[in-house]
């Protein structure tokens, strides 16, 4: 804990080598993924606002210093690796400033439809930005909803929730606030449409309502498969978009640039889109990240892509939808504090680049640990270093290709590495990737969430291979039964003994995507997905009573409304194998109305 709490500078480590040029910074590392980071509790990208919210509040300000220095400990710390007893993150909420800040977005709704942001009072963003750790997870969501989504969604929800209040104009219907944008795009160029319809429809608040071209299917099923497709083909090998991918070479892509600056990607050429054929995807353990830039790269081809990228993830966390697009934690870190990690170097260190590039960050730490070898100067002298980035053969520094890196300049060096792999070498990507979600939503707002929360908000619940999405209890308490079916029929017995118990974790997973249109579940499992699943029995007006007796009909579903139509089988091996053949080839089409 740091002597001084009420100091407007955050407390960091000093360098201990007097080897350092001028050019690296005095915040030094922490060189070893072990230590916590104990970033003070306000890491905002200016000192200004932090002495503007301290000044009428000094009182206040040790306080949560110290909450935020402890809440480090114990966000960092595990039983294993701490000598005392780590506490609960619910420890930290406070209830009574819960309570307040539901009531002052309640009493200000119509004041935040009018002036956005502005209309709330200045506490409720600093401490949502800088002590989110107060706040519950769903009422920092709220919040995130509440200042982001625009006026006109903002007014539709709260007269929707509020209908005593329409008389204020008996013209403003809250249908109509919630009007979505009627898109249109091909399967067959569907990342160029995606990149297309992103871009005119940026800065527009109301949710989109994709259809595909043949197709007669509409509403939110589409929608949320567009989402799914269009995150899924982001990540085919061979794009060069992440890192550990390789480009596919190609003719340099005809793009012009006007003196717009949202048409980085308004006069694309097809060829931008259409230069892969694989379906392999990236495989990134550690989550995707920006590859760094090259020679020899596409610089024109990587900016429009990287904004599209943007742009998409913004557009998904505006209108709520789950993606299957793993990011690294440390591009959503990026992503949240953008500003304070250009201006706060210390911040770049061993265990951030883990989140990156395991590989690396293992060498990285096994280099340090030679330091305390009796003869660390001839070990680092014999490995023959030279300050460039391992892999990439670019100087760290001015003739670092010349320099050689000894015990002394060790600590420097490693720094070094980190904050290239981190940032100087993707930092063009890194901006394409900001300004094209800066024109969608404000990166401030995500502050109010950790890493970790944010790929919940845009991924949903963490998908698992080897592990089943759901139990036999939860699928039981998220089936309602309809129209021909009760909960104790034995049709709705086999469909849930089917889903549970035959189907592999890569078959549920299809099964969720033929039923919602979404490969992901949200925060909570299969009893948190909106609207509840509906199995109705599959009857005499939708096929004839030969066919349902015979067992030939398939089951259909409507996505917008998760509403399975079941026909009854005559055994369960007959139900199993019509489900398989249903979720496999009735993928890629909404040819129902």
């Amino acid at each position: 804990i740091p002597a001084t709490a009420t100091d407007t500078e955050p407390v960091t480590e000093r360098a201990t080598s007097s080897s350092h040029d001028s050019s690296v910074p005095s915040d030094t590392i922490q060189l070893t993924s072990q230590m916590p980071s104990f970033e003070p509790y306000i890491h905002s990208p200016c000192r200004r606002s932090r002495v503007e919210w301290a000044s009428g509040n000094e009182a206040v300000v040790p306080i949560l210093t110290l909450l935020g220095y402890l809440h480090t400990i114990v966000r960092t710390s595990t039983p294993d690796s701490s000598k005392f007893p780590v506490a609960e993150a619910k420890t930290f909420q406070t209830h009574q400033l819960t309570t307040k800040l539901i009531q002052c977005l309640a009493a200000n709704a119509l004041a935040v439809s009018l002036l956005g942001p502005a209309g709330l009072p200045a506490w409720c963003h600093v401490l949502m930005a800088h002590a989110r750790y107060l706040f519950p997870f769903e009422v920092r969501r709220e919040y995130f909803s509440f200042v982001s989504f625009g006026a006109l969604r903002l007014l539709g929800t709260y007269l929707q929730t509020n209908p005593h209040l329409r008389f204020v104009r008996a013209d403003v219907r809250a249908e109509d606030m919630h009007a979505g944008l009627k898109i249109r795009v091909d399967r067959r160029n569907l990342l160029r449409d995606a990149d297309l319809t992103l871009l005119e429809n940026a800065d527009k608040k109301a949710a989109m309502d994709v259809v595909y071209q043949k197709e007669v299917g509409t509403g939110l099923g589409p929608t949320l498969e567009f989402f799914t497709l269009v995150s899924q083909q982001l990540q085919h090998r061979g794009m060069g978009l992440w890192h550990g991918d390789v480009e596919v070479p190609s003719e340099p892509a005809d793009v012009s640039f006007s003196s717009s600056p949202c048409s980085s990607s308004s006069a694309v050429a097809p060829s931008v889109w259409d230069l892969v054929d694989t379906q392999e995807c990236i495989m990134a353990a550690e989550g995707l990240f920006p590859k760094r830039v090259g020679k020899g790269d596409d610089h024109a081809r990587s900016q429009v892509m990287f904004t599209m990228v943007g742009r998409f993830i913004g557009k998904a966390l505006q209108e709520g939808r789950l993606v299957d697009l793993h990011l690294s934690p440390f591009l959503f870190a990026l992503l949240s504090n953008w500003h304070c990690f250009q201006t706060n170097p210390a911040l770049f260190s061993i265990a951030r680049v883990s989140t990156v590039d395991r590989a690396l960050a293992l060498s990285l730490e096994k280099l340090v640990g030679l330091r305390h070898q009796p003869d660390a100067p001839a070990l680092i002298a014999g490995m023959e270093l030279y300050f460039v980035l391992p892999g990439d053969e670019r100087p760290l520094k001015p003739n670092g290709d010349r320099i050689q890196v000894t015990l002394g300049t060790l600590e420097e060096y490693v720094w070094r590495v980190c904050h290239h792999t981190l940032l100087t070498a993707v930092l063009p990507n890194l901006h394409a990737i900001i300004d094209g979600f800066e024109e969608v939503l404000p990166t401030g707002s995500l502050s109010a969430f950790e890493e970790g929360e944010l790929d919940q908000l845009l991924c949903g619940q963490l998908w698992d291979c080897a592990h089943p999405l759901w139990t036999a209890e939860e699928l039981t308490a998220a089936i309602t039964c309809a129209h021909g079916y009760t909960d104790a029929s034995p049709e709705i017995t086999s469909l849930i003994s089917i889903l549970c118990d035959d189907f592999a974790p890569e078959e549920q997973r299809l099964f969720l995507i033929f039923l919602t249109g979404s490969p992901r579940l949200p925060i909570g499992g299969i009893t948190a997905v909106k609207p509840k699943i509906t199995v109705v029995r599959k009857g005499a007006s939708e096929l004839s009573t030969e066919d349902e007796d015979s067992g030939l009909a398939l089951p259909s579903c409507n996505t917008c409304f998760h509403y399975l139509k079941l026909p009854s089988y005559p055994s369960v091996e007959v139900a199993a194998h019509k489900l398989r053949q249903a979720i496999r080839e009735g993928q890629a089409s909404f040819n129902l109305s």
